[in-house]
């Protein structure tokens, strides 16, 4: 009797722990294609913006999710965008500030405003690069204020 005590106890110790470790890793991989990690707004865009670019490999594979309008220079590749958004650098001067996207489903209105979800990657464009491969792109409203300042580290009095 004493012996299948101890079996059983073992069973149910193993069991309880295997069921934890695998609620564990189920909970870390709906979480991290349900939620963005890294969420940009009208406040914090060019900040996040300049960190990935300073950062790239640490961001490398961080899902993230932003809006902005949508930006094409000649050469870009076919499926190369940037997600956009004007930048405020003195009071008459602006800048397009914003990521380099890839995607094969990508709205091609030039100026059309959108939400995007993408992973961080490392890519290439007249050198190396985080580039946002888009998970999911849809046309959005075009926001009050479509300008951004620059990031923290470097606004004066604008």
């Amino acid at each position: 009797m004493k012996l299948f005590s101890i079996l059983s106890r073992r069973k149910i110790l193993t069991f309880v722990a295997l069921a934890c470790i695998l609620m564990l890793l189920l909970f870390g991989i709906y979480s991290r294609f349900q939620l963005p990690s890294i969420c940009m707004t009208s406040r914090n865009f060019t900040t996040i913006l300049k960190d990935v670019h300073d950062n790239a490999y640490e961001y490398s594979g961080e899902t993230i999710k932003f809006s902005g309008y949508l930006y094409k220079a000649p050469d870009f590749k076919q499926n190369q965008f940037v997600i956009a958004r004007n930048m405020k650098v003195s009071e008459s001067d602006y800048r397009i500030v914003g990521f380099l996207c890839e995607s094969d489903d990508w709205i091609e209105d030039i100026g059309t405003w959108v939400n995007a979800k993408g992973i961080v990657t490392l890519g290439d464009y007249h050198g190396p690069m985080p580039i946002i491969k888009i998970l999911k792109i849809q046309k959005a409203k075009k926001p009050k204020n479509i300008t951004v300042k620059p990031p923290t580290s470097l606004q004066t009095n604008l």
